[in-house]
């Protein structure tokens, strides 16, 4: 990583043989008993957070990381609780980069806490290790966190069934009754199902028909061509990234004038850009840091938007948020226990209330998401920019 856009703010960079880590600690922060200074404790929180710099999902990775290092200098500015250092890591897209990712971070860097990735088989990855070990994880993707299977699992990102709702209730106000499910195979199409068949009675909407695909795929006009024979209101597919923009296109080459929903792990600039010209509507759910507009200027999102500009030069999205929040969550955690030890950030976090970037975080044992429906916003693209769906 390259401390490009980083302002004059110091930096420890160091790069790991067996792959990308970074180490980053705002200036100032040294002395103290734990290594750190500038916290409130002399303490050091050291985070790990795997990203997917590179490969497929990539186009998240950077707003992963531009977010998550905003917010570990703000914090360790502010001079509250440990000081936080960020040891950031490439998991090339792939689960099994994750796998090694966190075994790296868990066993070579002794992390107190994992931050990341994106997709669910990735995510899945991750917190199986971080389940072995006893090491708090918040992940940041649309990976159902079960307490009772997950102990040491949060999720920074809003529930896929809450992500999926705001759209749900959209069509049902359309009068769209018909929806035809187009999944990835494997855990992410699963996920996808389940959202899907849950949602859709409590909505009103039908599932016509489903096809999957794989999602190394380069056309899906044979499922799309089966899909478009049930003469769906909508389509659904649970996808991200290029798999969501080819399926979009594929749509528009075979004339299917209907809506496509995708994950709302597509709330990213670099989806847009996937998107771009594609006449297909497209519809995205989001959290609120991606309509800056409608904010109130002294929401906490409102004010990691002005910061994240002033630093970037460009707007956040869904992801620099959540990254964001990810890394305050484990913070606060680590603030309200007096402690940067694993078991004491898991209390404290089955505790803890934040108002976050993304959401209102409200965690407890039994609920390791925290959010609610009402905080997602439904976006669609007119014009090449997101804007609300109305």
């Amino acid at each position: 990583m390259t401390s490009t856009g980083m302002g004059n703010r110091g930096r420890k960079v160091a790069i790991a043989a067996a792959g990308m880590t970074v180490a980053v600690v705002a200036a100032g922060c040294g002395g103290g008993d734990g290594g750190g200074g500038g916290g409130g404790n002399g303490e050091t929180l050291r985070v790990g957070a795997d990203f997917p710099l590179t490969g497929a999902l990539s186009f998240l990775g950077e707003s992963y990381e531009r977010g998550a290092e905003l917010c570990t200098d703000r914090l360790n500015e502010a001079g509250e609780g440990p000081t936080v250092e960020l040891i950031v890591n490439d998991d090339e897209s792939s689960p099994e980069g994750s796998a090694r990712v966190a075994q790296r971070l868990l066993t070579r860097e002794q992390v107190d806490a994992i931050i990341g990735t994106a997709s669910v088989p990735n995510t899945s990855a991750v917190a199986a290790a971080a389940n072995g070990a006893g090491v708090p994880f918040v992940a940041i993707s649309g990976y159902a966190v079960d307490p009772a299977t997950d102990p040491v699992v949060f999720n920074a990102a809003h529930r896929s069934e809450d992500a999926a709702a705001a759209a749900f209730e959209h069509f049902a106000e359309q009068g769209w009754t018909d929806m035809a499910l187009l999944m990835a195979n494997g855990p992410l199409g699963e996920e996808g199902t389940r959202v899907a068949e849950l949602l859709a009675e409590e909505h009103g909407l039908d599932i016509v028909a489903q096809e999957g695909f794989d999602t190394t795929a380069t056309d899906v006009t044979s499922q799309l061509a089966s899909l478009r024979a049930a003469d769906p209101d909508v389509v659904f597919s649970f996808t991200t990234g290029e798999p969501a923009a080819l399926i979009a296109r594929n749509m528009a080459t075979l004339g299917m004038d209907v809506p496509l929903l995708v994950s709302h792990g597509n709330a990213t600039n670099g989806f847009l850009e996937l998107v771009a010209g594609i006449p297909t509507r497209v519809f995205v759910p989001s959290g609120r840091v991606m309509v800056p507009d409608a904010l109130a200027e002294d929401d906490v999102a409102a004010e990691f938007v002005a910061a994240y500009e002033e630093e970037y030069g460009e707007q956040p999205d869904y992801f620099a948020g959540m990254a964001c929040d990810a890394v305050s969550l484990v913070h606060a955690a680590a603030a309200e226990a007096g402690s940067t030890e694993p078991e004491a950030l898991l209390g404290a976090l089955e505790g803890l209330g934040y108002e976050g970037v993304t959401a209102t975080y409200d965690l407890s044992a039994e609920d390791h998401h925290g959010t609610t429906p009402e905080q997602v916003v439904l976006l669609t693209v007119e014009n090449g920019e997101y804007v609300l769906a109305e």
